[in-house]
């Protein structure tokens, strides 16, 4: 059983396959300028050197870094100490 109908010309099917539709870009001052504007300040706002982050996330990858660390510490010696007894 296929899940996708293939279209028939003039009828919908019950479950449609996906169609893309590429049209071209109707001028050259059209959306596609927008776009390319919005991508470009998105871009030089990343590049810009500002550093604006509070070290909250900095700070939190330490602490588990510190947390796993502890806990390999722990298991390690956990098993060395089963190992004795056994």
């Amino acid at each position: 059983m296929r899940w996708i109908d293939e279209p028939a010309p003039g009828a919908e099917a019950d479950h449609p396959a996906p169609t893309l539709k590429l049209a071209k870009s109707a001028t050259a001052g059209g959306a596609g300028t927008t776009t390319s504007t919005a991508a470009q300040d998105a871009a030089a706002t990343m590049n810009s050197g500002k550093n604006d982050t509070d070290g909250t996330a900095v700070g939190l990858g330490v602490a588990g870094l510190v947390l796993g660390l502890a806990g390999l510490v722990a298991g390690a010696l956990a098993y060395r100490r089963a190992g004795r007894t056994a």
